[in-house]
């Protein structure tokens, strides 16, 4: 599995979060493929999955064609390098580490979106950490993610 923890971002999956709203009023809404901390995840478990390295190695911060890329280009350039090395993902788990936003009212349309993205199924848990952290006080987000991938027939 693997875990990615930012500070608060605007965009989770594909979904936006509505910033002119305190946390207690914030809107989810659907917006750009801006995927962040569940983006790095998903890549991350994928390309560990098939032995390939992680985002840093494949993506470092030194180059400048990745700056400000967004989280779909790099889940797709992570597909692009599975297929390469002869696999497919069969399926990937992403869980979300957050106070807010509360992902159940939203996560049949989050895994959906997530799914067609990874081309596999994609499914969505959240979690609190019960007061504990910067998480606590909707500062941060983590995601952990574990991805299953298969060789391709």
């Amino acid at each position: 599995f693997v875990q990615d923890m930012f500070c608060m971002e605007q965009n989770l999956g594909g979904i936006r979060f509505d910033s002119n709203q305190s946390n207690s009023e914030r809107r989810i809404l659907v917006t750009s493929w801006t995927f962040g901390t569940k983006s790095n995840a998903i890549v991350d478990s994928l390309l560990s999955a098939a032995g390939l390295g992680d985002i840093g190695s494949n993506f470092g911060t030194d180059r400048a064609e990745y700056a400000g890329a967004s989280g779909e280009r790099f889940i797709k350039e992570s597909l692009e390098l599975l297929a390469k090395a002869g696999f497919v993902p069969a399926n990937v788990a992403v869980q979300i580490v957050a106070e807010k936003p509360k992902i159940g009212p939203r996560r049949l349309e989050l895994e959906q979106h997530l799914s067609e993205v990874v081309g596999a199924p994609v499914s969505v848990l959240a979690t609190t950490t019960d007061g504990l952290g910067f998480l606590a006080d909707s500062r941060g987000v983590a995601a952990v993610a574990t991805a299953l991938v298969r060789t391709q027939s």
